[in-house]
This record gives C-alpha cells, sequence and structure tokens, in this order.
C-alpha cells in the first residue's frame, strides 16, 4: 500500500507528464489522421498556417528554466507562424504574416497593402514576454534569501505604421509611426544586504513602465547622378521607472527602499543628405543633422517599512541611508552634425574612402530636491550644470586589389574634441554660498588604425587576416578644487588596445568544410589622479577559438559540429593587492566558457527527414570569497539533446515532432538547477 507521501510524489509526476503526454498525443493524431486520408496533390502554395503545441515536463527551477528558454513550463501552443498573400486587381497586393501563442503573451502581426510604383502600407502589431531570475549568488552557511518571487517578466509591445507613396519614378514620400512599450519587472544587480552574513544578496527589482511615441517624416529625390534625401522625427518618451531593494533585510534595523526615476522627454530632430556622382571614378556625399531634445525628471528615494511603498520615516534608519524626496528638475540637449565623406578610385586597383565629421553639443540641467539623511529632513538642495563640447573626426579607408588572390584594406580614424563642464550644488536660497562648484575643462582624443587582407591561397582554401589598435585619452583641468577634499580626482585616463584575428575557411574534401577562427585582444587603462602617481588601473585579456565542421557522407546524410573556446580576464590593482581569489575584497574579473553543438540530419526520402541535436555550454568563474566579501561569477553546466521528425503528408501538409531534454545546473546559486523534457509538435498547411 503507498504512502501519503508517495501518493503525492506520483500525482505530482503525472501532473509533470500530462503536457508531455497532450503534445504527444496531439502529434500522433494529426500525423495518423492525415496518413489514413487521401492527400491531395497540388501544387507549393505560397499560403501557409502552422500550429504548435508543446509540453514540458520540468524538475527543478521554474524561474530558471524560464530565464534561460524565455518561456513557461506549461502546456503552450497556438499559431506558431501565418502567411497569407493574394492579389486584390487593379494592381494592388496583400500580404500579411502573423504568430500567436497563448498563455505566453506572444503575438505578432504585420499587413502590407501594395501597389507598386504608388504606394506601398504596412501596419502591424507585436508583443514579447522577457524572463529574469532574481536570485542571487549562494553564501555558503546561509541561507539562499529569496525577498520576492524570483520569477520576473517584462513585457515589450510595439504597434507601427508606415505608407510610402511613388508620385514618380524618382521620388519617395514616407511617413511612420511607431508606438513602443515597455512593462513589467526585470531583476537588477543592484542587490540589497540582509543580517544572515551581512552580505550584498538579497535580491532587488525594477518596475518598468515605458511609453515611447515616435512620428517620422522622409523624402528621397534621385536624378541621374545625384540623390537628395531629408527626414523629419518627433519623439516623446515617458518614463516611470522604480528599483525596489532591502537593507539589513529580516533584523531589527530593516528596512526597504524605493528608488523613483522619472522622466518625461520630447526630441525633434532634422537630417537632411545629399549624394552625387561626379565621375565614374568619384561620388561625394553630404548629410546634416540638428536635434534638439527637452526633458523633466523627478523621482524620491525613499527608506520605510513596507516593500513596496514604503512610507519615508516609518522606520529608524540608518545616518548612511542618504535619500531625497520630490525631486524636480528639467534639462535640454542640443546638437550639431555635419559629415562629408567620398568614394574615389585613382585606379582599376583602388578604391579611396575620406571622411570628415564636425559636431557641436551643448546642455544644461537644474534639479531641486529635499534631502534625507536617516530618519530625518535636512535642507532643499539644488544642482545645476552646464557643458559644451564640440569635436571633429576624420577618417580614410582603403582597398587594394591588384595582386592575384589578395585583397589588401586598411583604415585610419581619428578625433579630437574639447569642452567644459561647470556642475554647482547649493541650499535653496543661498547659492552664493555652494557646497560644491566645479568648472572642469576636458579634452578628448581617439584614434583607431586597422590592417587587413583577404587571401584566396586556393581554390579550397581561403585565408583572412585583421589587425587594429585603439587608442584614446581623456584629460582634465578642474579648476579651483581644494586637493584636499578631492585627493584622488581623475585628471587624465588613456585606454590602448592592440587586437588581431585570423579565419581559415578550407574545404578539406569536396564533402568536408572546415572553419577556424582565432581572436585575441589586450586592453589596458591608465589614470593620473590628482597630486598622485599614474597607475595601470585595468589590465584586460580576451581570447577565442572557435572551429566548425560541415560533413556530408552522403547526399541523405549531414553532419555539422561546432567549438568555440572564450576567454576573458581583467585584474585591477584593488585585486592585484590580495593573494589569492578566495581571500580577496576585490577580485580578478573573469569570464571564460566553452561551448559545443553537434547536428545531424538524415533525410530518408523526400517525404521524411529526421534531425538531431547534442550541445552544452561550461562556465567555471565562481570562487567562494564570501568570508571577506559578495562573492561573484558563475559555475555552470548546461546540456540539451533534441530529437526531431518532419513528414511531408502532401504537397500541402506536414507535420513535425520534436523531443528535447535540458539540463542545467548552476553550482553558485544551487536552487536553479532544473532539468526538463520536452515535446513540440507543429502542422503546416499550405493553400
Amino acid at each position: 500500500m503507498k504512502t501519503y507521501s508517495q501518493t503525492l510524489r506520483s500525482r505530482a509526476c503525472a501532473l509533470r507528464l500530462l503536457p508531455l503526454a497532450l503534445a504527444s498525443s496531439l502529434g500522433s493524431s494529426m500525423l495518423v489522421a492525415e496518413e489514413t486520408g487521401e492527400p491531395a496533390e497540388t501544387s507549393e502554395a505560397n499560403n501557409h498556417i502552422t500550429f504548435s503545441a508543446t509540453g514540458v515536463s520540468l524538475d527543478g527551477s521554474e524561474a530558471a528554466w524560464r530565464a534561460n528558454r524565455n518561456y513557461t513550463s506549461d502546456f503552450r501552443g497556438g499559431v506558431d507562424s501565418m502567411h497569407f498573400e493574394q492579389a486584390l486587381g487593379d494592381g494592388w497586393f496583400f500580404d500579411m504574416d502573423g504568430r500567436g501563442i497563448f498563455d505566453e503573451d506572444e503575438y505578432s502581426f504585420t499587413a502590407v497593402l501594395e501597389k507598386p510604383g504608388f504606394n506601398r502600407t504596412t501596419f502591424g502589431f507585436e508583443n514579447y514576454r522577457y524572463w529574469s531570475d532574481a536570485r542571487t549568488v549562494d553564501i555558503p552557511g546561509s541561507p539562499l534569501i529569496e525577498l520576492i518571487d524570483p520569477s520576473l517578466h517584462l513585457d515589450r509591445s510595439k504597434f507601427y505604421i508606415e505608407t510610402t507613396f511613388y508620385p514618380s519614378d524618382v521620388l519617395d514620400l514616407t511617413a511612420r509611426y511607431t508606438y513602443r512599450e515597455r512593462d513589467g519587472e526585470k531583476a537588477s544587480t543592484s542587490w540589497g544586504d540582509s543580517t544572515y552574513n551581512g552580505r550584498k544578496t538579497v535580491p532587488s527589482f525594477w518596475d518598468i513602465d515605458e511609453t515611447h511615441h515616435t512620428v517620422e517624416l522622409e523624402a528621397e529625390r534621385r536624378w541621374e547622378s545625384t540623390t537628395l534625401d531629408g527626414a523629419l522625427r518627433y519623439d516623446h518618451a515617458e518614463v516611470d521607472d522604480s528599483r525596489t531593494m532591502s537593507r539589513g533585510y529580516d533584523g531589527a534595523s530593516e528596512r526597504f527602499i524605493k528608488h523613483a526615476e522619472k522622466t518625461e522627454t520630447d526630441t525633434v530632430s532634422a537630417h537632411g543628405g545629399i549624394e552625387h556622382r561626379v565621375s565614374e571614378k568619384l561620388m561625394l556625399s553630404m548629410s546634416a543633422l540638428y536635434s534638439r531634445l527637452d526633458g523633466d525628471v523627478s523621482g524620491n528615494r525613499i527608506y520605510g517599512d513596507t516593500l513596496y511603498d514604503p512610507i519615508f520615516g516609518s522606520v529608524n534608519v540608518s545616518g548612511y541611508d542618504h535619500g531625497f524626496l520630490d525631486l524636480a528638475g528639467d534639462f535640454d540637449y542640443d546638437q550639431y552634425v555635419a559629415t562629408f565623406g567620398a568614394l574615389y578610385q585613382p585606379a582599376d586597383d583602388w578604391f579611396v574612402t575620406p571622411s570628415l565629421r564636425f559636431e557641436s553639443t551643448s546642455q544644461d540641467g537644474n534639479t531641486v530636491e529635499t534631502e534625507t539623511g536617516g530618519a530625518a529632513i535636512h535642507d532643499d538642495i539644488a544642482t545645476d550644470s552646464e557643458k559644451d563640447y564640440n569635436s571633429v573626426a576624420a577618417e580614410l579607408g582603403a582597398r587594394y586589389t591588384g595582386i592575384t588572390n589578395w585583397t589588401f584594406y586598411g583604415d585610419a580614424f581619428g578625433s579630437y574634441g574639447e569642452g567644459d563642464l561647470f556642475e554647482k550644488q547649493y541650499v535653496v536660497g543661498d547659492p552664493l554660498n555652494p557646497s560644491l562648484e566645479r568648472d572642469t575643462d576636458f579634452e578628448r582624443g581617439k584614434a583607431k588604425f586597422t590592417l587587413g587582407a583577404n587571401w584566396f591561397a586556393h581554390r579550397r582554401l581561403s585565408v583572412a587576416f585583421q589587425a587594429y589598435h585603439r587608442y584614446s585619452e581623456n584629460d582634465y583641468d578642474n579648476g579651483g578644487l581644494n586637493p584636499a577634499d578631492y585627493s584622488a580626482y581623475l585628471t587624465e585616463q588613456v585606454t590602448s588596445t592592440n587586437a588581431a584575428n585570423v579565419r581559415f575557411n578550407w574545404r578539406v574534401l569536396s564533402n568536408l568544410t572546415s572553419i577556424t577562427r582565432f581572436d585575441y585582444s589586450e586592453s589596458t587603462i591608465d589614470s593620473a589622479f590628482m597630486e598622485q602617481s599614474d597607475i595601470e588601473t585595468a589590465d584586460l585579456q580576451r581570447f577565442g577559438v572557435g572551429q566548425s565542421l560541415s560533413y556530408q557522407p552522403c547526399s541523405s546524410v549531414t553532419l555539422i559540429g561546432s567549438v568555440n573556446y572564450y576567454q576573458d580576464h581583467m585584474s585591477t590593482p584593488a585585486s592585484d593587492a590580495f593573494g589569492s581569489d578566495s581571500t580577496a575584497v576585490v577580485a580578478d574579473s573573469e569570464n571564460d566558457y566553452i561551448t559545443g553543438d553537434l547536428t545531424a540530419f538524415y533525410m530518408y526520402d523526400e517525404s521524411l527527414d529526421f534531425t538531431a541535436n547534442v550541445g552544452g555550454l561550461i562556465s567555471d568563474n565562481y570562487y567562494d570569497n564570501s568570508a571577506v566579501s559578495t562573492p561573484y561569477g558563475n559555475d555552470i553546466r548546461e546540456y540539451h539533446l533534441t530529437l526531431g521528425l518532419n513528414k511531408k503528408l502532401s504537397s500541402n501538409k506536414r507535420v513535425s515532432i520534436e523531443y528535447g531534454y535540458y539540463d542545467f545546473e548552476d553550482d553558485a546559486t544551487s536552487e536553479r538547477d532544473y532539468d526538463a523534457h520536452v515535446i513540440t509538435a507543429k502542422y503546416e498547411y499550405r493553400f
């Protein structure tokens, strides 16, 4: 006789298998029903509709599954894809595509009405859901804190309509309206802390509410050797986002933070360009842009005793809990850009592309807020800032094809800019005694030099090389600052990068192709501070190698495999100060991983084929330094296996069934592990 716990486990197992059974039976029934009927042999049709159903049997973390696969573990299905096109008469055509998956908020629809040479109108909408997992890292000896449901989702939606008129063969007029929206919650990397271990491992989240309205007008006029285009764009955006997090979670000093950020902006821009072919060897282009942005900001940073809507002063908070109330302000930004370019062919084997870009920007802003510290309200604080920046950039590219089986190319880019930034902070009513007043002059220089070549060494082998050096320097003259107040204020920062990559495309045999790629880059960041010696503040090294093979032993079998290894390492003076990662308060940054994938395709006959795929990812960058700091990094093992069958029932009917197994292990956050069995069935009907 089964015990009560055994009965519960049996029922849970049956419930997990139910979606699999539904999807499998649906696919089998479609296959049997169509095979027993007499398929109508008709010509290939352009219109089609595909229905799909997916069942998942999940054992483990639902939140991690959703974040990795971006759909739930429940039974899902609907219209996987739909296409319909129809001639309407008098030269008009209608074209429509759609998709809709129930219980996933995944919808898309596009319709096109067109009469070639007269008008093309497109309208549509789409909505997609994106999942994230708010779980943070584990700390040995303490519980994995779940302040909130870690499975969060954010919906992105868009509606658009566009129409283009062709009054003549040389003139196009386009009008477009787009509405975009983001709504929902997503995980934040700014974690709160708890009384369990004093580390920042308590999950936090963003509450997102954003809308954009965009109107665009475009025109293009063409002559025999000249093209003129122009555009006007208006965008109105409203952002109402907030981040919720905790301090001292589950202790006597517990309090919750709501950091609200609200902005409302209006942007108007105008763009115009002209392209003129002077001769067969020379083409010139010129463009100009003006953009104006006006915005308002508001918000609060409140500490209270409730999670979602804390009330200021409802708890006794630490004096280090700095917040603000009733933030209000406005800002504006003006941008002017002019570009000049050319495509010049001085000889049959040479192509040269010089270009110039001039940019001038100015921005200013001001805010007023009520400062809070601990549970007390302090002064009303005002801030003012003004920034102006002017820059010029030049680029010269060249390509040479004068040597048989070789193509050489190079590019040189350089830019220089200078500007000034004025910042002031003071108590409202007393602007003559500011607590902060900075007037910073700055200069920025950038350069990048690229050399590359493509070598067709043999009819079966081609090689591509590329290398570049990138350099940037930022200098700051912080006039009027007291070194005693800003003992480590940045005065100069230089970034240098050297990188190279090579790619081999080798057809080893008539049925075997190999592609190999190597990438390497090294970057350093050197910084100088006020009255301090220069130091190297970061050293970054990246290396990657990839290998793929495609093999077709016979006409009915194809094998495709790939392996990729990527290594990313960054060290800083802070991490260099410690003997090992396990004892480092600030440890080296590591991002190493290896991926592998193998796909096999077998065509049994013209109506039946099979596919199989196996792959995985290994990423081991976790070190436990929880005794001295918050541990970061990951330790992930992810594997998958899929088997698929595609059956063509008739010239206009097709059914497919796919089984998948997925295994995911995260040793840095043990409660994110899962394994899942997935069955997907699809039925396509063409008409």
